[in-house]
């Protein structure tokens, strides 16, 4: 049996402030070549991050809770149906394929989907999602949903399934239905604003025993890599475009934006086949370019209407099948009161009586204040620290309306980490000093240790190392005392941040222990860590091996953000080993660059331009070629915008030396008149020259 508890979690993340130290000329003096010294991120009690290397079999145990039943469906993710002992009832737990895991996008996609889940409150008509907690090797999000069961004599609770008949439902019933997606899809955009399904579909419709109807699946597109002949009704993306063919609107086979009334166009074809029995394509689907010129050319508008249909309810259907969204209702809203016309015109029976909205318990605002946590965590694991601060600050608001004080300790140790890696010293310390002051109080002695090391580490990028290796000190002894090994292996992995005598024996100690837990986001900190120090005693070569591997498990559990500090460094070793070896450092530059600007990074990408312009500066021809030293002075441009904009005067003072070098020796010879224009820049500044469009057209804000 598979059995994953709950427990404290520890982890690495951030950035580093530096390329090197002690390196010679090529490195400026206070500035480091490896990744910042390990932080501890807290978990909720009883969340961690054991191994989940296999799918979950039945009777297995999800997180030490969940007992598994059978699994519901396959694809891209996965879903279980469980049992709950402490509860007494069924949920479904939904996660990624751990074949998956470590793909960046389905990441993002889920965390998407958790994300918009989380933040809609309960309502008869959503499906609920009740809680999100991290497993599995890269702390992968599991989201625990409300399970809704099958009617009788149904093989599942889907829409899908009670359309299997061939025949429409009754007229009555499909209304019914219609007004609980109205509603549910109403209550959910008030609650996300903005909020666009854009998968509308009858799978992820699901009607319990009680003949309520629920909106289910938000925000997660599914990949397919190869579109077979059942993929007409499963999930597709391809570029910005994301739906089901047989149900999405014109404008999301065009990848034009798209709003709520995209959703409201497929629920009119959904609403059309439930009252007819027939879908409104079915005439159209010979292929994903046939389906896609029929949506196109608005055929489903122009659908047979039965005769015996009062106005209003033809009317509201066809409007939402309109080819442009202007045709379309123009909300939620407007439809349920289209709707309840239609079941007025349709039936003597009364109106079905709107739900009122479930208030959130204590219970559930602390639930949720966890989920928010988990995902918080979740984000940061794939360098989205923008989020990551987002979800923790509404945990930590509810956390606080609750007075839940050991949530918002952990709550605030990670803010600090999050602004300590954009370059917020002050702030950071700030948070970390909270932290550690509730968890004092709660007399936390774990916690107390963890917010002691990363008080000591963050000190020590303050340049405040006496006080830093006091703090560090401490955190070691009650490490120590409560017998906690990963512990003291990141406070060992701290000490080695030196570069002192010991400092190769405590980062190897401390990979020792991280890989005999399996821990592979802590090995690649210390395969970085150990990569600096034998930089340090110079030995480049063997730094490179220790660098690659890091960047190889960086990269297999979506840690963008190590993988472009690995870059980067790496950039720096080549040259090391090879002076003349300019090309191969440029390449790590610029790959580094790719990923610190797509995870936001700004100190990366300052130190990533600022390196760029540094090495391009003494082989650009200002005089024989201007283009490379136009790209090139962008460059600099952008590593003082970056490092301005993390608030870090001492490396933005060199990049404004450098621009201000460089404009001089443009402006000079601009006036002796001695251009000779040799041409398109050399392959080495091709990227710069895009990578400048791309960002001044994002700072201008065209695209």
């Amino acid at each position: 049996m598979i059995v994953a508890g709950r427990s404290h979690c520890w982890c690495f993340f951030g950035v580093d402030q530096g390329f090197g130290r002690g390196l010679g000329d090529r490195f400026p003096a206070g500035r480091r070549s490896f990744p910042d010294n390990p932080i501890w991120i807290e978990c909720p009690s009883g969340r961690d991050n054991r191994r989940m290397d296999d799918l979950f079999g039945v009777g297995d145990l999800i997180d030490g809770r969940y007992e598994v039943a059978r699994s519901l469906s396959g694809g891209m993710g996965v879903v279980y149906l469980c049992l709950d002992p402490q509860g007494n009832r069924s949920v479904a737990v939904k996660t990624m394929l751990p074949g998956l895991a470590g793909d960046g996008w389905n990441w993002e996609s889920f965390l998407q989907e958790a994300a918009v889940w989380t933040r809609i409150s309960p309502h008869p008509n959503v499906v609920h999602a009740e809680d999100v907690f991290l497993g599995g090797p890269g702390r992968v999000p599991h989201l625990v949903l409300e399970f809704v069961a099958a009617g009788e004599g149904l093989g599942d609770a889907s829409l899908t399934e009670r359309l299997r008949r061939g025949r429409g439902l009754p007229r009555e019933e499909a209304l019914k239905y219609g007004l609980d997606i109205a509603r549910g899809m109403r209550h959910a955009g008030d609650c996300v604003h903005g909020l666009v399904h854009r998968d509308l579909k009858p799978a992820n419709i699901l009607v319990g025993p009680d003949g309520n109807a629920k909106v289910t699946d938000f925000g997660l597109a599914l990949a397919i890599r190869s579109i077979g002949s059942g993929a007409l009704f499963r999930t597709v993306e391809e570029g910005d475009r994301s739906g089901t063919p047989s149900y999405m609107a014109p404008e999301q086979w065009s990848a034009d934006p798209v709003d709520a009334r995209a959703d409201l166009y497929s629920f009119g074809v959904i609403l059309y086949e439930m009252l007819t029995g027939v879908h409104v394509m079915a005439a159209h689907r010979g292929g994903l370019e046939q389906l896609r010129a029929a949506h196109q050319a608005g055929m489903a508008e122009r659908a047979p209407i039965p005769q015996d249909w009062p106005d209003v309810l033809r009317e509201l259907v066809l409007s939402c099948m309109a080819l442009t969204p202007e045709r379309r209702p123009s909300s939620w809203a407007e439809t349920e009161a289209a709707l309840a016309a239609a079941w007025t015109a349709s039936t003597a029976r009364p109106l079905p009586a709107a739900p009122t909205e479930a208030a959130i318990s204590a219970t559930g605002r602390l639930t949720r204040s966890l989920s928010l946590y988990s995902l918080g965590q979740a984000a940061s694991a794939i360098g989205r620290g923008g989020h990551a601060l987002g979800f923790y600050l509404e945990a930590l608001e509810l956390a606080r309306a609750e007075k839940v004080r050991s949530v918002e300790a952990m709550v605030w140790n990670n803010v600090g980490n999050i602004l300590r890696d954009r370059g917020r010293y002050g702030e950071a310390l700030a948070a970390i000093d909270e932290s550690l002051r509730l968890h004092r109080g709660l007399d936390d002695r774990r916690s107390v240790a963890g917010a002691l090391l990363n008080r000591g580490n963050l000190l020590e990028m303050m340049g405040r190392c006496d006080v830093a290796r006091v703090n560090i000190r401490e955190s070691a002894a009650r490490f120590e005392e409560l017998g906690d090994r990963l512990g003291l292996a990141l406070v060992w992995l701290a000490m080695a941040a030196d570069q002192g005598s010991d400092a190769l024996h405590h980062a190897e100690a401390a990979l020792a222990v991280f890989q005999e837990m399996g821990d592979r986001r802590h090995q690649a900190a210390a395969f970085s860590r150990i990569s600096s120090i034998h930089r340090k005693l110079g030995d480049p070569v063997l730094a490179l091996e220790f660098s690659e591997r890091g960047l190889d498990l960086a990269l297999q559990i979506s840690d963008r953000v190590g993988a472009a500090i690995e870059l980067m460094n790496q950039g720096y070793l080549h040259l090391d080993i090879n002076p003349g070896g300019l090309v191969q450092a440029i390449l790590c530059w610029y790959r580094s660059l790719e990923l610190a600007d797509l995870t936001g990074r700004r100190l990366l990408v300052g130190q990533n331009t600022y390196a760029l312009a540094t090495h391009l500066s003494k082989h650009a021809h200002p005089r024989r070629n201007p283009a490379e030293y136009e790209i090139v002075l962008g460059l600099a441009r952008h590593a003082v915008r970056a490092y301005g904009d993390c608030r870090r005067p001492e490396l933005e003072s060199d990049a404004v030396a450098l621009v201000f070098h460089m404009e001089r020796k443009l402006d000079l010879l601009r006036q002796m008149g001695t251009f000779v224009n040799h041409g398109d820049p050399r392959p080495e500044y091709a990227p710069g020259a895009a990578y400048l469009a791309a960002t001044n057209a994002r700072f201008t804000g065209k695209n």
